[in-house]
């Protein structure tokens, strides 16, 4: 009976996390008028097991890496990237915790590794073989958003050529690959009675130290802009009438 349980349990665990992952997908967006043909989806790359187990990380895609950290859960998105891509993950502690990484390719798992080595390395590549790590990201533009975890979150992310939408749950990373002039990020709490949004804006450009900018909103609504770190929290999308929620979702 216990075993039948555990059994039960892991088989619920494994459909909870595929329900998640498919409510997770980055890709161009498809308005017929912009005359911006659609990509494929983007990839996003997903640090599981055991909750709070610390990691230092490398990513790379063709054209751009980032040295990045944090605690499992986390997921590293990348916006515009380029194929093919690489994450190397280590562990920073020496316990026997379990360390995976998932690639996630639009809204399908792709790639699985996992280690529970103290110190242990893991590595998930995708996209065809990256032999070497491209250059550092310049300038390096970070949005990181963070809710409560049952939070999702969709919007968009957008520079002066692309637009891309966004659905993912927190906390999630979005890493802009070789961003073209301004770049703005556009954030909505999809359930808001989960609690307050926040959204960090990072960049980096040359030898300039790292700029940091952040927004809190409980209405549910984000935009926050690099470079000049401009954030506006915007009324509740709810209560607006259909012409102020036009007008909202119309470009500066």
């Amino acid at each position: 009976m216990v075993r039948e349980a555990n059994q039960a349990a892991v088989f619920m665990l494994a459909i909870a996390g595929l329900v998640a992952v498919a409510a997770c997908n980055i890709g161009n967006t498809g308005l017929s008028t912009s005359g911006i043909s659609n990509v494929p989806g983007q990839l996003s790359f997903r640090a599981v097991g055991v909750i709070g187990t610390p990691f230092t990380a490398l990513l790379s895609d063709s054209r751009s890496s980032w040295r990045l950290q944090g605690t499992v859960p986390t997921t590293f998105a990348i916006v515009n990237g380029q194929l093919p891509a690489r994450m190397i993950a280590t562990k920073t502690v020496s316990n026997s915790n379990l360390l995976s990484l998932e690639i996630i390719n639009g809204f399908f798992p792709s790639t699985l590794a996992s280690t529970t080595q103290p110190y242990g390395t893991v590595q998930v590549q995708f996209g065809g073989t990256l032999a070497a790590f491209a250059p550092r990201a310049a300038p390096d533009v970070r949005f990181v958003l963070r809710a409560p975890q049952i939070a999702l979150v969709t919007g968009n992310i957008e520079d002066l050529h692309s637009s891309f939408t966004i659905e993912q749950r927190v906390p999630t990373i979005f890493l802009f690959d070789s961003p073209q002039g301004r770049v703005d990020g556009i954030f909505n709490l999809d359930n808001l009675f989960a609690g307050s949004m926040t959204i960090d804006l990072m960049y980096t450009s040359g030898p300039n130290p790292t700029m940091l900018c952040e927004k809190t909103s409980a209405s549910g609504q984000i935009i926050i802009k690099f470079p000049g770190c401009t954030a506006i929290s915007l009324p509740d999308r709810n209560g607006l009438s259909a012409a102020e929620q036009i007008d909202w979702n119309a470009p500066d």
